[in-house]
């Protein structure tokens, strides 16, 4: 399933939702990149190469709360 959400070119589209004004599209955003990131070290690469380790440091700094990235 991670393949085909990647597939789905929704890279560096997702890594903008981390920056929303909601923030549970913030959440769910990081959540998605964290569930496609652990599948093989090939789709962590393409997080990584599209600045989204950048991206979800900035998104668990600003979060408060419920709305943390879950370990």
């Amino acid at each position: 399933l991670a393949e085909v959400v990647v597939e789905a070119e929704i890279f560096p589209k997702i890594l903008t939702c981390l920056k929303d004004v909601d923030t549970y599209v913030r959440k769910h955003a990081a959540t998605c990149i964290r569930e496609i990131a652990k599948h093989t070290p090939e789709l962590a690469q393409l997080i990584v190469s599209n600045g989204g380790v950048g991206a979800l440091v900035d998104y668990v700094v600003e979060s408060e709360g419920n709305n943390r990235l879950p370990g």
